[in-house]
């Protein structure tokens, strides 16, 4: 009989009790313990129990080649900003790329405009993952104190940021 597909199966919950009750795991050592290969073929156990343990705010990283390990503070600062802007500037960038196979000429009006506001957007968003615009955000920050500002109830967003005078243009 088939399990629900909201049932954790019972490697992944062994799985997840084991690294909660861990700071640091090598693939070995788990592996051995659940009877399956985490780094390899089942390498979706280890997945899940993360996922699973980071909902609960227990972040782990990997260990290339070692194992995983429980994520600092910092880490899981830079997990939740760098990661991400990397990986969007490298996604506006091939975007970006695939603009000039574009015949802007075949398209119908509506395609184009929809081609014109989809560039815009892309450039925006890969503009602001700069290092140099992140320096003006920065240069900001520290103008301030050294703190996030706060406008209207709540931290600053990225386009207040870039509304301020000395970041237009």
């Amino acid at each position: 009989m088939l399990k629900p597909s909201f049932e954790t199966s019972r490697d992944v919950e062994r799985c997840t009790d084991y690294l909660a009750s861990h700071d640091r795991v090598s693939y070995n050592e788990l592996s051995s313990y659940l009877g399956r290969k985490v780094d390899g073929k089942d390498r979706y156990i280890l997945q899940s129990a993360r996922r699973r343990l980071e909902r609960r705010g227990v972040v782990f990283v990997a260990e290339h080649g070692v194992g995983v390990v429980r994520a600092t503070n910092g880490q899981i600062a830079k997990l939740s900003t760098d990661e991400p802007i990397r990986k969007i500037r490298r996604i506006t960038n091939k975007a970006r790329k695939r603009e000039q196979f574009v015949n802007v000429q075949a398209l119908s009006a509506d395609e184009r405009l929809m081609f014109y506001i989809g560039r815009v957007v892309v450039n925006a968003i890969g503009k602001n993952t700069l290092k140099s615009f992140r320096n003006q955000i920065k240069t900001e920050i520290e103008r301030q104190g050294g703190e996030m500002p706060e406008r209207g109830g709540g931290a600053m967003t990225l386009f207040q940021v870039a509304a301020l005078p000395r970041h237009r243009g």
